[in-house]
């Protein structure tokens, strides 16, 4: 009773509001924020650079991003993601609509160190840079997408002790990432 008490409390103190795609967020006079609905924001997310346009057989070059959206520094676990390098289906590539299946190395994976953890700062971001005509075959023209699946296994810490010790303790984790798309070949 008492939490349905604050709640139509906090509805009369509306003033504004703020729709974004699938989210809806409430704001008071002073526009301090006071209620959401819809799903939160992610902590993290991914973005990805990539050309417009390259010949056949060209290295395909992108520019991998994972950005720290909150308000405290992580440690997020490299696996599956290009921090660590391509080792894995990591991508969802298609050409022409056809998703390419991945050609590339895959690795077996012991217990996480603390050298698999890189640290992001609060709203900060780290990069990378991977060639995707490793893993996928980019031989045909055609018009490519290119998007970035989320780990699988992956794990996030706010100090060194809360590091995972074994892959038993590693979750999926969603990052959301957009698509980007690319031609390859044609005239």
């Amino acid at each position: 009773l008492e939490q349905e008490q604050a709640y139509l409390n906090a509805l009369n103190t509306v003033a504004s509001y703020r729709m974004d795609a699938d989210r809806l967020e409430l704001y008071n006079e002073a526009g301090t924020q006071i209620l959401v609905y819809g799903p939160q924001k992610a902590a993290l997310t991914a973005s990805i650079e990539a050309p417009e346009s390259l010949s056949t057989g060209a290295e395909v070059k992108v520019k991998f991003t994972l950005t720290n959206a909150s308000s405290e520094g992580l440690f997020v676990l490299t696996w599956f993601t290009p921090l660590e390098g391509l080792a894995a289906d990591i991508f969802n590539v298609q050409r022409d609509a056809e998703e390419l299946r991945y050609q590339g190395k895959m690795i077996k994976r012991a217990a996480p160190t603390s050298d698999d953890y890189v640290w992001i700062e609060a709203r900060g971001s780290v990069s990378a840079e991977v060639d995707l005509a490793e893993g996928y075959d980019f031989s045909q023209a055609g018009q490519y997408s290119l998007q970035f699946r989320s780990p699988r296994l992956s794990h996030t810490a706010k100090t060194l002790e809360e590091q995972a010790g074994s892959v038993d303790e590693l979750l999926e984790i969603r990052i959301p990432s957009k698509t980007v798309s690319m031609t390859i070949g044609g005239p």
